[in-house]
């Protein structure tokens, strides 16, 4: 289970950051 919450977790982690980098991309664009 702890395992499968930090799998979750990193996922997360991974949407929010290309979501952050596409956003930026647009910005600088």
């Amino acid at each position: 289970m702890h395992s499968n919450l930090k799998t979750t977790l990193h996922i997360f982690v991974l949407c929010m950051l290309s979501e952050m980098s596409s956003s930026l991309t647009i910005i600088l664009i």
